[in-house]
């Protein structure tokens, strides 16, 4: 499977924002994996010093955290996307 690039990932997020979409990665150990959720969710998410340093973290380190309908969150990371959908945003490798 090949991925999109780092670029192109981040120009999607930034179009799609914090509207509902799906991805397509992979996992550091291969697995293919299947998403959806929004990013950019604040309500519920402390924003003390623990969580800012989490969140510093993972933008080092390229990782972007979403929360699924179900009220879950997950991550994916940027260099790992095979494909990115929202309502009028399609990216794919």
């Amino acid at each position: 499977m090949k991925h999109i690039s780092v670029d192109k990932v981040v120009a999607a997020l930034e179009e799609i924002g914090n509207r509902v979409f799906a991805v397509e990665f992979t996992t550091d150990a291969g697995e293919y994996r299947k998403y959806s959720g929004r990013i950019n969710v604040v309500k519920g998410v402390q924003g003390g010093p623990q969580g800012k340093a989490i969140a510093e973290g993972f933008k080092r380190n390229g990782v972007v955290p979403m929360k699924t309908p179900e009220g879950k969150y997950k991550a994916f990371k940027l260099h790992q996307v095979i494909s990115l959908k929202c309502a009028d945003t399609v990216v794919n490798s």
